[in-house]
């Protein structure tokens, strides 16, 4: 008989974490671990069919005594469902037992973006219809459509931009100089705390789906970006840049090149991550890159405590 149970990620199995890392990078405890560093618990929803687990998902609580709301994943990242089967049926069908016993599970607020379409979430009534644009990356020698793109591109190679992957020792400061400047830019406070990017750059060290690539020139920070690698697509997750350096064309350059890396390693769709509704210039600048829309479903459950906070 399958019965489905909810487990904090610190005391799961190490065989059932080492299933679940190898599985996806969404659906890591390493992932799912970096939101700990800002007050999350990382837990794991279990369907179990006698005494083998046959299917989870992972995903974060926040408390706000006395709410709890479950993400799956946060801030613009996805749901992955580990499903010992490969029937496409069966796969949505326990990802929609997992659904309902976290939907009996007294959260104040529950959200779970499906972009891979596993949960069958489409038909449900709390499920929104989110968009995100993807590139195709996959054509050998890839360029960017827009000419004044690849002009700008060109321009960074002339004046010598050069790319690195973070080091925690020498740029990660320089690297939260970035971020600081660029929310300062958008009149918001940071959204995430120094601890949360120190614990993404150290999982970056053991964890290569998550690529945090740095440029500088003359010892000061210039453009910063964060790419996680979720099979064949990688998540263009968060930049960082300085305009004082816009002249370089660092931004653009390190987005391509990227890519390029990217594609090379096997991922053939760079998702340029979803566009605030109000935002036309960043949808227009996306658009430069040759992105489609891609649709999936977000379900936002509210208890009827949770619809008043």
């Amino acid at each position: 008989m399958r019965s489905v149970e909810r487990c904090p990620i610190a005391d799961l199995p190490v065989s059932l974490c080492s299933r679940l890392d190898s599985h996806s990078f969404f659906g890591s405890t390493g992932f799912a671990g970096v939101w700990e560093s800002i007050g999350g618990t990382a837990v794991c929803w279990m369907l179990i069919d006698g005494e083998s687990v046959i299917a989870a998902l992972t995903g974060v609580e926040f408390r706000r005594r006395p709410l709890t709301r479950f993400q799956a994943m946060p801030d613009g990242c996805y749901a992955r469902l580990y499903a010992t089967t490969r029937v496409q049926d069966e796969r949505v069908r326990f990802g929609q037992e997992l659904m309902s016993a976290i939907g009996r599970a007294g959260y104040a607020r529950v959200y779970v973006a499906d972009y891979f379409h596993e949960l069958g979430l489409e038909e449900e009534a709390n499920a929104r219809q989110y968009e995100t644009l993807v590139v195709d990356i996959s054509t050998l020698g890839w360029q960017p459509p827009d000419a004044k793109l690849q002009s700008e591109i060109r321009k960074a190679e002339r004046e010598g931009v050069v790319i690195s992957k973070l080091s925690i020792p020498e740029q990660f400061d320089g690297s939260m100089q970035l971020m600081a400047k660029t929310e300062q830019r958008h009149e918001r406070r940071p959204k995430y705390t120094r601890e949360f990017f120190l614990t993404l750059a150290e999982l970056a060290v053991s964890d290569d789906r998550i690529k945090w690539l740095h440029i500088e020139r003359d010892g000061s920070p210039v453009v910063s970006h964060i790419y996680f690698v979720e099979g064949t697509m990688a998540l263009n997750w968060q930049i960082y840049f300085d305009k004082e350096f816009s002249h370089l064309k660092a931004n653009q350059y390190l987005m391509y090149t990227a890519a390029r890396s990217l594609a090379a390693s096997g991922v053939t769709h760079l998702n340029l991550g979803a566009t605030p509704p109000d935002a036309e210039s960043l949808r227009s600048y996306k658009e430069k890159w040759g992105g489609v829309v891609h649709t999936y479903p977000m379900v936002v459950r509210k208890s009827w405590l949770g619809k008043f906070v």
